[in-house]
């Protein structure tokens, strides 16, 4: 079952030189969270003002449980927007924050009791309804506002970057809350971010925005093992590498890769993602142009050919010794290469 259906929206701001939003198709199953990942200014943020009717589209149709709700104000439309800012009301109680839509929807006082207190609990702060959201922390201050979104049972959940304002310790806290509620509940949700993991960790489906489009959707797992696109592979971190297809498979500048299809001599694009790469063995060999440690990784450049990078993300203890100028041989596992096409970036 589907529950929003967004058919060739298009926006385009006053002065702009091109579309914000380039007649973008994208249906979001019910009960699930899709995510939405894409570099800033690619559309992203409105596109979900448009789902929640802050933003008029120039052009298309936003559908809501079957119903084209397009021209309706946004409080009619049952869509609820939470972003970066809790924007909790100073003035009432905890309580009376997650209470204030019931409120307005004239639900019983009886209900709205129940429900509030149902909702402090699953978002880990029993207790808490009597006190002032300045005397919250940042953590707490947004589960308050997830009750608060959640209490109203809304048709789609809009999250804009929910976590960006958070310390990294928190945001994993809260990831995983928000998460958690959202598959308990069934609820219906569309999480725009910027960071590449958040959107695998958090979404069912993920889509990739790019330049006002959705370049590719499917399941994280999909997307990041076939991105499609050297544009999206790219994007999400992946090594683009040329290739000319010979016998025997697809020779680069970082040796053959047993691939098959394309005729002899034809040129195409290659994806691998840096964790794939292995270096080591009896593979070709690459100079090392860079080395950088990072915690838990170590991230290492390489360069081969005319010029061709590659990028190779190795455990540190693996990655112990190796220097800038070195050269070691890389391997290109074919199960974990994939075929990208090429497509032409929009022009300013």
């Amino acid at each position: 079952m589907t529950a929003v259906v967004l058919d060739a929206i298009s926006k385009t701001w006053r002065g702009a030189a091109r579309p914000a939003i380039d007649a973008v198709s994208l249906a979001l199953p019910a009960g699930l969270t899709t995510t939405l990942v894409g570099p800033s200014g690619c559309g992203k943020s409105t596109l979900l003002q448009v789902i929640a009717g802050l933003t008029a589209p120039d052009a298309g149709t936003v559908a809501l449980g079957g119903r084209v709700v397009t021209a309706l104000a946004p409080e009619k439309r049952g869509a609820v927007l939470m972003g970066q800012d809790p924007a909790l009301f100073q003035h009432m109680s905890v309580a009376g924050n997650v209470a204030f839509g019931l409120g307005l929807r004239g639900v019983p006082r009886a209900e709205v009791d129940v429900r509030v207190a149902e909702l402090l609990e699953r978002v880990r702060l029993p207790g808490f309804g009597a006190r002032r959201p300045a005397s919250l922390s940042g953590g707490e201050a947004q589960r308050v506002a997830l009750a608060r979104a959640l209490a109203v049972r809304p048709a789609v959940l809009l999250l804009d970057e929910p976590f960006t304002a958070l310390d990294p310790g928190l945001r994993e806290t809260m990831r995983a809350l928000v998460r958690e509620l959202l598959r308990e509940t069934g609820t219906t949700a569309l999480l725009v971010t910027h960071d590449h993991g958040e959107a695998a960790a958090m979404g069912d489906r993920l889509a990739v925005m790019l330049d006002g489009r959705i370049a590719r959707v499917g399941t994280p797992e999909d997307v990041f093992a076939d991105p499609g696109s050297a544009a999206v592979a790219r994007f999400l971190g992946a090594n683009v590498i040329a290739g000319r297809v010979v016998a025997g498979g697809v020779e680069t500048a970082f040796g053959r890769v047993a691939l098959e299809g394309g005729s002899d001599g034809a040129t195409l694009s290659l994806a691998i993602r840096p964790e794939a790469v292995r270096l080591g063995g009896e593979g070709p060999s690459a100079r090392v142009t860079g080395v950088e440690f990072r915690g838990g990784a170590t991230v290492v450049t390489l360069a081969a050919g005319e010029g061709e990078t590659l990028v190779a993300t190795l455990d540190p203890v693996a990655a112990r010794g190796m220097v800038v100028g070195a050269i070691v041989p890389v391997e290109l596992p074919a199960e974990r290469v994939t075929v990208v096409r090429d497509v032409p970036r929009a022009s300013a």
